[in-house]
């Protein structure tokens, strides 16, 4: 009988030591990524496991199960319940902790946390101020940026550009034309000062800017465009007439109308 318990005792130990060997094992932790936010900025996680048969990957965003797909505003998943979870065109919303589950017969082990960190990259609220010259002449690019986001000119060392940051009322007598972008005031400061503008918009967009249909604006999308505007501002003249975007009458008529159907006088 003693020896019968032993052997008994001794198979229980080694069907626990069995199971606990059995369960899945992640010998590849997840690693910390950091991303610049934008189309096309891809991140991957990737975790390596070892257990018995086959095994079953989750990824996890601050414990929640995650879902193959693309979603408004977050980046596009994709490899959710594989070892490797791919997110494409992150945004700042996917800045967060993943973590992955995998799964065997005989349990579960969920990895150790993995932290995104997203970047903004800089953002120019004005485009360059270009100058056309004749050939052989020398050629001055100068940004205005954005006071908070203002760009590290030694990453781009193929740009050849100055920066400045003084109000735009001091410089645009310096230039003959000025491209900017439609979502800043820029282009309306350039065409009361005189300037031709060149104004880029997204070419699949509508374009609301109410500076369509002027004579000293163009409007491009493309690299091409940019260049057919600078060849046609070249060969116009170097400075359009003033304009006048603004028309206030000081007896208000419109605002006298609109008062007296809103609030009738009794």
């Amino acid at each position: 009988m003693n020896i019968l318990r032993g052997l008994l005792l001794a198979w229980t130990a080694g069907l626990l030591l069995t199971t606990a060997q059995a369960q899945p094992t992640i010998i590849q932790q997840p690693a910390n990524a950091t991303a610049a936010a934008g189309v096309g900025a891809v991140v991957n996680f990737s975790v390596h496991a070892t257990g018995v048969g086959t095994l079953a990957y989750q990824w996890l965003k601050v414990g929640t199960n995650m879902t193959n797909g693309a979603f408004a505003g977050r980046a596009t998943v994709s490899g959710a319940i594989t070892n490797t979870l791919t997110l494409t065109s992150v945004t700042t919303n996917d800045e967060s902790v993943y973590s992955c589950r995998v799964t065997d017969g005989s349990g579960s082990v969920t990895s150790n946390p993995a932290l995104l960190t997203t970047i903004v990259p800089p953002l120019f609220t004005t485009q360059p101020i270009t100058r056309i010259t004749n050939a052989g002449s020398n050629v001055t690019f100068t940004f205005k940026p954005h006071p908070a986001l203002v760009p590290n000119l030694d990453a781009y060392p193929r740009l050849r550009c100055e920066l400045t940051m003084a109000p735009l009322a001091d410089i645009l007598g310096d230039f003959d034309v000025v491209v900017s972008a439609n979502s800043t005031s820029a282009a309306c400061d350039a065409l009361v000062a005189g300037l031709r503008v060149i104004v880029t918009v997204d070419g699949e967009a509508l374009n609301l800017s109410p500076l369509r249909g002027h004579p000293a604006v163009e409007f491009i999308s493309s690299a091409e465009e940019l260049r057919a505007a600078l060849q046609n501002s070249a060969r116009q003249s170097s400075c359009a007439a003033k304009t006048t975007l603004f028309h206030l009458d000081p007896s208000l008529p419109a605002w006298r109308r609109l008062r007296r159907r809103t609030w009738p006088t009794r």
